[in-house]
């Protein structure tokens, strides 16, 4: 079993979650059905259509709890202080990490973004990822407020750390 928590979570939604986010690893959205999940977790569909009415709704939540642990993994260091360019290398680090230890999780992120490019959503994901997007644009806002910030403090030498 993988060993990441899901936060927020009832346990068996987050069983079901893990369950799916390695089903649609190893096979991808298209290829992987309910069926594939409950045998996995040595279940019925019944069980996972308890908590979710499709599949689309299961991969929007796997999406989701995978986007939610990448904000959560950052976040401390996020609003430390000091120039930009430090607290960027450390959540560099920090997300390279995460994408190791919830490799399935990360795998349907980046599934679902290029379903989203691709045109191939639903209207319900089309709108979750537009307002994930948008929690992104505000922690990018947020740091390049930092960034300028830092630039004033540290001058032409903090620009060109910032540009590297």
């Amino acid at each position: 079993m993988l060993s990441v928590e899901v936060p927020l979570l009832d346990r068996p939604r987050a069983d079901i979650l893990r369950a799916a986010a390695i089903c649609f690893m190893q096979r991808g959205y298209a290829a992987s059905s309910i069926d594939d999940v409950a045998r996995s977790l040595g279940s019925t569909k019944g069980r996972i259509y308890h908590h979710y009415p499709s599949k689309a709704d299961l991969f929007a939540d796997v999406f989701r709890a995978g986007m939610d642990m990448n904000f959560a993994a950052i976040e401390p260091v996020r609003t430390l202080p000091g120039p930009a360019i430090g607290r960027w290398r450390k959540m560099a680090s920090i997300h390279c990490g995460q994408m190791i230890r919830t490799k399935p999780f990360q795998r349907v992120v980046w599934e679902g973004v290029e379903l989203y490019l691709r045109g191939a959503t639903t209207p319900e994901q089309r709108e979750e990822f537009t307002r994930r997007d948008g929690e992104s644009d505000v922690l990018h806002g947020r740091l390049g407020h930092h960034q300028r910030v830092d630039q004033g403090a540290e001058g032409a030498q903090g620009a060109g750390a910032a540009g590297r």
